[in-house]
């Protein structure tokens, strides 16, 4: 493949089971980041309202880890690889709205270009993404020092 559509992504420890040597979700991004780089278009989104669970939660869902955080995680890996990719991160909760939303501009932006009469493509950063910082994560539900 060379087109990756990811909303709500769960680079999680969802999956993560360490007492038979399987590693979560999580590890993703740090492959991204430690791996030869692909060539691949990645559209990601998320929504800083996505699951975020305390310990009075799904305690499946705790011990994962944070969805906004690890999408967030995820883009800043794809954009220091120099990877040609989109990140949406909205309001979105843990739902198919803002993909859904999303869903036509999406899918312009991963198959701009597209030739049928080529066998292959490089997929390099855009400029104006290169051009941009990494993304930074803002408290803003904690009273200020």
């Amino acid at each position: 493949f060379s087109r990756v559509h990811s909303t709500i992504g769960s680079f999680t420890g969802l999956q993560w089971l360490p007492e038979e040597h399987v590693d979560g979700g999580y590890i993703l991004s740090n492959l991204v980041r430690r791996e030869p780089k692909r060539n691949i278009r990645v559209w990601m989104s998320d929504g800083l309202n996505d699951i975020e669970v305390d310990s009075n939660g799904r305690q499946d869902l705790y011990v994962a880890g944070s969805w906004p955080l690890n999408n967030i995680q995820m883009a800043n890996a794809l954009k220091t690889r120099g990877y040609d990719f989109h990140f949406r991160y909205g309001v979105a909760t843990h739902s198919s709205a803002q993909g859904s939303m999303d869903l036509p501009e999406s899918l312009s932006w991963l198959w701009r270009g597209y030739d049928p009469e080529k066998t292959d493509e490089n997929y390099e950063q855009e400029e104006v993404e290169r051009s941009k910082p990494i993304f930074r994560v803002q408290i803003a539900n904690r009273d200020a020092w």
